[in-house]
C-alpha cells in the first residue's frame, strides 16, 4: 500500500515559522529587569502606623501597598506596611503622624521600622532603622538606599 503524498509547507509560511521562533528565542534572552531599589516600611508593634513621606532632589519614590488613601486638602496618606521603591538621585524623609496628624512628631511615642527591600530575614534585624523621622538617600546610579536616623 502506497504512503500518502504530505504536502510541505510553503516558504512564506516557513519564513513566519522562523520569524516567530527568532522572536521567542529573543525575548527568552532580553536581560532581566534589575532588582529594586527602596525600602520596606513597618510598625514598629503590630498596629497600623500612620506616616508621610517627603521627597526632594530628583529622587522618586513609588508605592507598593493596599493602605494609601487620600485625605481633605489632597494629602495623600500613608499606613504600614508598605514597600517604597526609590528611583532617581536625592534624599526622602519619612515622619510618623500622630492621629491628630500635625507635623510634629514629640509627641507620639509609635515608631516605624525601616529595612532594605529584599533583606532575608537573617539579617532584618542588623539592616532595619527604627525610628520616628528616618532620612533615606540615594545617589543616582547606586544599586542601595542609605538609612539613617534623626529622631529616635
Amino acid at each position: 500500500m502506497p504512503l500518502p503524498m504530505t504536502s510541505f509547507p510553503s516558504a512564506s509560511a516557513l519564513a513566519r515559522i522562523a520569524s516567530i521562533a527568532v522572536a521567542a528565542l529573543a525575548a527568552c534572552a532580553s536581560p532581566a529587569r534589575p532588582p529594586d531599589v527602596g525600602v520596606e516600611v513597618f510598625a514598629a508593634d503590630t498596629t497600623e502606623l500612620a506616616f508621610r513621606v517627603i521627597a526632594s532632589g530628583g529622587l522618586i519614590v513609588g508605592l507598593r501597598s493596599e493602605r494609601y488613601y487620600m485625605q481633605g486638602g489632597r494629602t495623600l496618606r500613608l499606613t504600614t506596611p508598605m514597600a517604597l521603591v526609590i528611583r532617581g538621585a536625592g534624599s526622602a524623609v519619612i515622619t510618623v503622624s500622630d492621629t491628630s496628624d500635625t507635623s510634629d512628631t514629640s509627641d507620639t511615642s509609635e515608631r516605624i521600622v525601616v529595612q532594605p527591600v529584599g533583606v532575608s530575614p537573617d539579617s532584618a534585624e542588623r539592616a532595619a532603622v527604627v525610628g520616628r523621622v528616618i532620612r533615606l538617600t540615594r545617589g543616582g546610579s547606586e544599586a542601595r538606599v542609605m538609612i539613617e536616623l534623626e529622631r529616635p
